[in-house]
């Protein structure tokens, strides 16, 4: 040691200190810590993983039907306004997934099935979340709802209809708690897209189609 410079010997604790001043949690203090709160933890798990089989429980199964829709190359369009396959096949498939979940296509989806008149709801969540929508319809906090409506936004929504990748494909999905409704509705669609297809590129339609179009544009 240096003259005239004092020097000590200090005990160094099991803690060592950060730049900051504060003071390192050892290994033994966190497994001491966790010995000690066993089971508060043990309790919060077995909680948690009560909750999620009773809500994987209560939840209704749910089934989906798909159908696939093959777009064939027209060999010779006979309208301006057909679509052209050779030109741009990716706008083509994305123009008849437009047409699939057009407006039209589902009012008469609705239409044969009669989803207007919907069944009561199953299983408990279904029952509940009905439960609370006809009390707040009561209290004058929802409008009434509107079946058709109803049926037709809900189709609009769940409806699925999504390109294969690098093929003339696209797939029309809907996914329901009964198998045969899931079915029913995908076979409707794929029906009502055929023949709402077929009027739009038709010569008899044509004229129709196009009147119609410039009668909304000058309501727009």
């Amino acid at each position: 040691s240096c003259p005239g410079i004092p020097v000590s010997i200090r005990h160094l604790s099991r803690r060592t200190r950060e730049p900051h001043g504060e003071c390192a949690i050892s290994k033994r203090e966190i497994l001491f810590f966790l010995f000690k709160r066993k089971w508060t933890l043990l309790s919060v798990l077995s909680l948690v993983v009560a909750l999620v089989t009773a809500f994987v429980y209560l939840l209704p199964s749910s089934y989906t039907a798909t159908s696939k829709v093959l777009v064939e190359a027209a060999k010779s369009p006979t309208l301006a306004t057909e679509p052209r396959y050779g030109a741009d096949v990716g706008e083509v498939i994305y123009t008849e997934i437009e047409i699939v979940l057009s407006r039209t296509v589902m009012e008469s989806v609705v239409a044969t099935l009669q989803l207007d008149k919907p069944a009561a709801p199953t299983g408990w969540v279904p029952r509940k979340i009905a439960s609370v929508k006809a009390s707040l319809v009561d209290l004058g906090l929802l409008d009434p709802p509107d079946p058709r409506e109803d049926a037709i936004r809900d189709l609009l929504k769940s409806v699925k209809v999504k390109p294969v990748l690098d093929t003339h494909v696209f797939t029309v999905s809907y996914s329901d708690q009964s198998p045969e409704r899931a079915a029913a509705v995908v076979n409707a669609t794929t029906e009502a897209y055929l023949v709402h297809h077929t009027r739009i590129y038709s010569y008899e339609n044509a004229a129709e189609i196009y009147q119609r179009n410039m009668e909304r544009v000058k309501r727009e």
